[in-house]
């Protein structure tokens, strides 16, 4: 895959990223591995799937086929 990156990009994205990138790798690991404990909760779990349920009950409405069809309308102009 070719990805393009324009310098301003690029350097935006490193600046954004650099509180994160500046750490040792033994810290984000730490970080990765208290993120990963806590999703595997049964209450993120629920939470999670219940977010997941709503949202499919508004994919179907008519107002939420009204806002993706306006928003490609947009795009395509």
């Amino acid at each position: 895959m070719h990805r393009i990156f324009h310098d301003s990009l690029r350097e935006q994205c490193q600046k954004e990223l650099s509180h994160y990138t500046n750490k040792p790798i033994a810290v984000l690991r730490a970080y990765k591995e208290t993120a990963v404990a806590r999703w595997k909760t049964e209450a993120f779990r629920q939470r999670f799937f219940a977010e997941i349920e709503q949202c499919a009950h508004l994919w179907e409405s008519e107002e939420h086929e009204r806002a993706v069809q306006s928003f490609l309308a947009k795009r395509n102009k």
